[in-house]
């Protein structure tokens, strides 16, 4: 990937978890990536998470990156892909890990 398309949210999350202390890749609540819509095919942007992790452990802050999958036009909408299609092809599958987990049934034209 072309880092030269890559966008850091600067701020600080209001809270985090380190990857390793879950049992699902981690945690985090960041304002402005709460914005972002999902789309389970071609995502406009991939999200990289950097926790910081210390003597003390983890969990305190970190950075979120979206690395744009192509150009993107100022105001367009910005959709990530929660859980994708391609690693999880099954639609049927796929729609249910989106409910269980993120709490709403998929609708985007891949699942449609």
């Amino acid at each position: 990937a072309d880092a030269s398309n890559a966008v850091t949210i600067d701020i600080a999350p209001l809270a985090s978890t380190c990857a390793s202390a879950l049992s699902v890749e981690g945690s985090a609540l960041y304002l402005l990536s709460s914005m972002l819509n999902h789309a389970c095919g071609a995502p406009d942007a991939n999200v990289e998470f950097a926790f910081l992790c210390g003597e003390d452990g983890c969990g305190r802050g970190g950075d979120l990156t979206l690395l744009a999958t192509r150009d993107i036009r100022a105001g367009e909408e910005l959709r990530v892909s929660y859980v994708s299609a391609e690693d999880v092809p099954v639609k049927s599958t796929r729609r249910a890990q989106l409910l269980e987990r993120y709490g709403f049934m998929c609708s985007c034209s891949t699942c449609a």
